[in-house]
């Protein structure tokens, strides 16, 4: 294979990719979506942390009724899932990265108003 296609192959794959992940969290609002990327900000790729933990942060735009729903919503969909044990993660490393870097900005800027 040559780089060219080398290159187009990668790029292709990155833009699979990024379309898949566009799905999983299509039709969620964005101030849900970033409530979960300001959480996986604070954790590195890989780690978990309590349920409790992600339900609490969105218990701060939510309902508790709400937050349940919302939390069996992002379960359903990929966004998040949980150990045999009860913690929370990012089911893809990548996909950990990518919600990050696409919507942990805008978390910041709101708060921030910058």
């Amino acid at each position: 294979m040559t780089d060219a296609g080398l290159h187009m192959a990668i790029d292709r794959g990155d833009q699979t990719r990024t379309a898949y992940y566009a799905g999983r969290v299509d039709g969620i609002p964005a101030e849900d979506i970033e409530i979960v990327a300001q959480v996986f900000s604070t954790m590195a790729v890989g780690d978990t942390i309590y349920k409790k933990e992600m339900i609490d942060a969105l218990r701060a735009v939510h309902s508790d009724k709400v937050v349940e729903d919302m939390f069996e919503d992002l379960l359903h969909r990929g966004v998040i899932a949980l150990t045999e044990h009860g913690l929370c993660h990012s089911p893809i490393l990548s996909f950990h990265r990518w919600i990050v870097d696409n919507f942990g900005r805008e978390c910041t800027k709101s708060r921030t108003g910058v």
